[in-house]
């Protein structure tokens, strides 16, 4: 790890929204590679550090170098604070992917989203579909359930500050604990191996 909080094989920029904002972008691999792109949106609380270990593989994958860029959603990791909340959806952050892709003469790429990340790429491909050569959703579908949606907002920006890690593990385990019923203690890692040698 650098001191920019990001894996050392990748590196910092930042590209200015159409509103003045500066988005932080982190890029691996050379500009210039001749396979095609992959851009790694992250979730709605998450930053680019969720993709330090993938990108870089992704960059170096099978001997041929390609170009990966994963972009902090304003207001999230080292990109600028919007001090308007109105600003926080998803046509003000697909505006910014689509700024972000153009300032970076990103063409067709394969995109990589999670959760939030995700949906902006379903949209993606809607709004600009040749931009669009491929496309790896995590945690997320087509349909998002109202009862998911108003579980999410009932705890993002509103958990302790855990103390310790093994704190951390215990709060998300209780909030978990009802989608999640076989979570254990963060204690008890790695699971035990049942009989016949499964976990």
């Amino acid at each position: 790890m650098s001191d920019r909080g990001v894996s050392d094989s990748g590196k910092s920029s930042f590209v200015t929204a159409q509103d003045g904002l500066r988005l932080h972008v982190c890029e691996y691999g050379s500009r210039t590679a001749s396979v095609l792109p992959a851009v790694c949106l992250p979730g709605l609380a998450r930053t680019v550090a969720d993709f330090e270990v993938l990108a870089p593989a992704l960059s170096a994958h099978a001997q041929r170098n390609r170009r990966v860029v994963a972009i902090d959603s304003r207001g999230r990791g080292r990109s600028e604070y919007d001090s308007n909340p109105e600003n926080y959806n998803l046509a003000v952050e697909l505006a910014d992917v689509v700024t972000v892709l153009t300032a970076l003469g990103i063409g067709p790429a394969v995109f990589i989203g999670s959760s939030r990340g995700g949906i902006l790429a379903m949209l993606l491909g809607v709004a600009h579909p040749t931009a669009i050569a491929g496309v790896v959703l995590h945690d997320i579908g087509p349909v998002i359930e109202p009862k998911g949606l108003a579980r999410i907002k009932s705890y993002v920006g509103k958990l302790p500050q855990p103390r310790s890690f093994d704190e951390g593990g215990e709060i998300l385990r209780r909030l978990f604990a009802p989608q999640f019923p076989n979570l254990m203690p963060s204690n008890g890692w790695p699971p035990r191996t049942a009989p016949g040698g499964r976990a």
